[in-house]
């Protein structure tokens, strides 16, 4: 069986939705109507919009991205939140995405950047009795594990909440195997890219307060030990200003391009380390202000990337890294996007954040 993609569109989706950024579809995508999925109920109130079809009493579910406290979901509240440090299968993740697969040979997209909430089997009133029996007392539950444990019913439903949107593109999938409705998903996303095998080998970061004397010396044990790695990292010390970023060499390494050419020589990928916050010591900081959201992090700014301006400008400037021998960037931004005590300096603004283009930072 060939897996088979379908598009429906309910109501009025946003225009700042994932797909807007996809490369070119790669697998052929067939659009049908509400009519054709009467099963779906599609509602909107002051909440946002609300998605509503029946689940199989068997049907497990998996995916919503990197999801490290669950497996199977059936039966959890998925919430598609950004968070560096999940304490519980509440959907939060490095790197969410409203997208699952069941065992039972279809999965689903739904193409929202808003924290949407999958209910993965709550159970609907139907207007008949529920399944209890005729006669006799329930049996008196002892530990919140039992009482609350995951049930299945013939009037489960997979309920999707979608805060402030009036509609959303939802995509279906249909296929034999999970892992052919993965592979119809990412070709649907664009194909992505191959990495090179390199990138697949043993990686060490050197000490951030290392200069390039150090980091060479590094090197040379690394090839005299025989001992195997490809990517040699250089922690944001590399930097004069971090964090924020400044993207400019530290006075550590005054010869840093001659050190990239014997790293090379040597068989290392140089990687650095860096984010995307912007101090302004860096010599893209003014041309990223008009660019960039309504708050500043660690005093750096933080551009809004979904804007070509702000792209071309930060990929440009890298670009003259990488030209003088950088093979790999790292650039991470969650270290305190978290939820776990409520504190933190970067979650709050990327919370409520404006952004250029009536963009949130919630999004």
């Amino acid at each position: 069986m060939k897996t088979e993609i379908y598009k429906l569109t309910l109501g009025t989706p946003e225009k700042f939705v994932p797909s807007r950024f996809a490369p070119a579809q790669k697998v052929p995508v067939r659009e049908i109507s509400a009519k054709d999925a009467p099963e779906i109920k599609f509602s909107v109130s002051r909440r946002g919009c609300r998605i509503v079809f029946p689940l199989s009493q068997t049907a497990r579910i998996y995916g919503f991205g990197l999801q490290l406290k669950a497996f199977n979901h059936r039966g959890n509240k998925i919430t598609c939140r950004v968070n560096a440090d999940p304490r519980s299968a509440s959907g939060d993740s490095h790197a969410p995405v409203p997208f699952f697969v069941t065992d039972e040979g279809w999965g689903m997209y739904v193409d929202t950047a808003r924290n949407a909430v999958f209910q993965c089997g709550s159970e609907l009133n139907t207007g008949s009795a529920a399944n209890e029996p005729e006669n006799g007392e329930s049996r008196v539950m002892n530990s919140t594990g039992e009482l609350y444990a995951a049930r299945t019913s013939a009037s489960s439903v997979m309920t999707i909440e979608i805060p402030v949107a009036e509609g959303a593109d939802l995509y279906f999938f249909r296929g034999e195997r999970i892992v052919d409705i993965v592979s119809a998903y990412n070709m649907l996303s664009g194909g992505g890219c191959m990495p090179p095998m390199w990138g697949l080998g043993n990686f060490y970061r050197c000490c951030g307060q290392f200069g390039e004397d150090q980091v060479l010396e590094t090197a040379a044990q690394f090839r005299s030990l025989a001992l195997p790695c490809d990517i040699l990292g250089l922690e944001p010390g590399w930097q004069s200003r971090s964090y924020s970023c400044s993207y400019v060499w530290s006075e550590r390494f005054p010869h840093h391009r001659e050190m990239l050419k014997k790293l090379t020589g040597q068989g290392f990928h140089v990687n650095l380390w860096e984010h995307a916050f912007v101090n302004p010591a860096s010599p893209v900081h003014d041309s990223l202000v008009p660019y960039s959201g309504d708050y500043l992090v660690w005093n750096g700014l933080v551009p809004d990337f979904s804007l070509d301006e702000a792209s071309d400008i930060f990929a440009g400037y890298h670009k003259e890294l990488c030209d003088e021998g950088i093979r790999r960037l790292v650039i991470p931004g969650l270290r305190r996007i978290s939820f776990r005590n409520g504190r933190g300096t970067v979650s709050p603004p990327f919370r409520h954040a404006l952004l250029p283009d009536d963009n949130e930072g919630s999004r």
